[in-house]
């Protein structure tokens, strides 16, 4: 504080009114306008303390049964940081002393009253520097604390990305070799419901891995048209698993709704991070409810977050608590969060936020205290598919072919399914073990080689690097890189990648199709 202070808060300990005036018209002199409470009792300062803020407390040396001794003992119990002055009718250096030790900021006899005004100011002066220092202390922990926060959601996302691969690749051997039998298997009635009842269950725990990466953020981003409300519904189970028994979901899937272009992960993150937000707000139970359905938008109150035109419109409802406009309003704000230390990092709802406005999108907020929450996420309606480079289906040539492939795959199972695949639709398949033994095979290979299928992330040579090498030997040799990782794994954009990828678990279609894609390129 400075010397434009016009109010001054004051808690004395005096005895004597006539002294406490003398007090105040001393500190009117100096500028201050005093709103002062005088006490006499330790009750009553214990009180004081307790139910009001002061900017300085002042202290009578000698009050009867109380005094300034005691009054500094109850300030130090309750832990109070107001600068404490003592004013003495007489009192010798010894005590003066002893009092400061106490935690007194200074010491002052009450026939010289004319130097209390400087006093007060100095404190106040202090007391501002140090709450603007324990700001700024309060603050770079807070920092520490977000930055430890991302530091964990990271090494998180790192070992949920090291397990779906090691997983992914289980799961890729268990969905292939089924589907490598299922010819033989439909020869053998009382086996088709329990080889039905296996794939099924893979095929659970393969969306469960996709699921738990989405949920880390380290799923790889493929964006396609899709059906939101076939995404959506396809999450009912997760989601009640997620929100727990004592909340209602409600879907609620409007008939005739287009398409939309976003990757399927994306879609499970925001869904998954919204209702996530509303359980947390019904901690007493409430209802949720999920839908979709396609709007015009025009001149209404989501054409503040949207331009006109069509949409598929995502909203999740809950009963919850609700928030204040105040809190409303910076939702959107990284690290912002309401909840308690350890319970959130604040970056849910901006996640959302990024990946609404980079799918050409817009969220609309609608909320009070105590009536719940409803969050209308707006995507651009698709009239068409857009084109991509990799979506190349079946050709006039089938999905089989003649041509050489080298594959490059440490993990023996899914290599020898991967060449069995290949193998069964006509190709011929040199099998390597991993990036250096497919640069000996190439290199040894009398013929051509027309596609490198190689896993992405191998000892020694990884798939980037085996493909650059051999493409200085086999100029434009195209490229299918198979991995389970993510991409904020591997470390790098997809989009940088020379060739596309195929996530595991893959199908035995997808990879034919892939290959014949690629094989059938100019």
């Amino acid at each position: 504080m400075t010397g434009s202070l016009e109010r001054l808060r004051v808690l004395i300990v005096e005895d004597s009114e006539d002294d406490a005036l003398l007090v105040s018209r001393e500190l009117g002199r100096s500028g201050f306008t005093c709103e002062m409470r005088r006490v006499i009792t330790e009750a009553a300062m214990a009180e004081a303390l307790g139910t009001a803020t002061w900017d300085v407390i002042l202290a009578d040396f000698s009050v009867p049964g109380f005094g300034a001794e005691a009054a500094l003992r109850l300030w130090r119990e309750a832990g109070s940081e107001v600068p404490v002055v003592v004013v003495s009718g007489s009192i010798g250096e010894e005590g003066a002393a002893s009092l400061m030790r106490a935690g007194a900021r200074d010491v002052l006899r009450k026939g010289r009253l004319s130097t209390l005004g400087p006093v007060i100011r100095r404190e106040l002066e202090e007391a501002a520097s140090h709450r603007a220092k324990h700001e700024v202390e309060e603050s770079l922990r807070q920092s520490e604390r977000r930055f430890q926060q991302v530091q964990k959601l990271e090494a998180v996302g790192r070992l949920a990305g090291g397990i779906a691969h090691d997983f992914n690749n289980i799961l890729t051997v268990i969905l292939g070799q089924l589907e490598l039998c299922q010819e033989k298997v439909a020869q053998s009635p009382e086996l088709v419901r329990p080889m039905r009842i296996v794939r099924e269950a893979g095929e659970r725990a393969a969306a469960l891995t996709r699921q738990l990466l989405t949920f880390s953020r380290q799923s790889i981003l493929a964006p396609r048209q899709l059906d939101l409300r076939t995404t959506v519904r396809d999450m009912e189970d997760f989601l009640r698993r997620l929100i727990g028994e004592d909340i209602v979901l409600r879907m609620a899937m409007g008939g005739g709704v287009g398409r939309v272009f976003m990757d399927p992960g994306q879609v499970g993150q925001v869904v998954m991070n919204l209702a996530v937000n509303a359980r947390d707000a019904m901690p007493k139970g409430g209802t949720l409810t999920v839908s979709v359905d396609e709007v015009a938008v025009g001149e209404s109150p989501a054409g503040a977050v949207v331009p006109p035109g069509p949409y598929v419109r995502l909203a999740i409802v809950d009963s919850g608590e609700g928030m204040e406009e105040g809190v409303r309003l910076r939702i959107f704000e990284p690290f912002f969060t309401t909840k308690e230390a350890g319970r959130g990092t604040g970056l849910g709802l901006s996640t959302v936020y990024g990946i609404v406005k980079a799918s050409g999108g817009g969220i609309a907020v609608e909320s009070a205290p105590g009536r719940g929450t409803r969050f209308e996420i707006f995507l651009p309606l698709q009239a068409e598919h857009p084109k991509s480079q990799d979506a190349d289906p079946a050709t006039a040539k089938g999905i089989g072919g003649t041509e050489t492939i080298l594959l490059a795959e440490d993990d023996e199972p899914v290599r020898y399914l991967t060449s069995t695949i290949l193998q069964q639709y006509g190709y011929r398949v040199l099998e390597a073990t991993d990036g250096e033994d497919a640069l000996r095979i190439a290199t040894a290979h009398a013929g051509p080689i027309h596609l490198l299928v190689s896993d992405m992330v191998m000892p020694g040579l990884g798939g980037r690097e085996l493909a650059a090498r051999l493409g200085e030997v086999f100029p434009g040799l195209p490229v299918l890189f198979i991995s389970g990782y993510a991409e904020s794994v591997l470390g790098e954009s997809l989009d940088a990648l020379p060739g596309p990828m195929l996530e595991k678990p893959f199908s035995r279609d997808a990879l034919a199709r892939r290959v014949r894609g690629l094989l059938d390129r100019p």
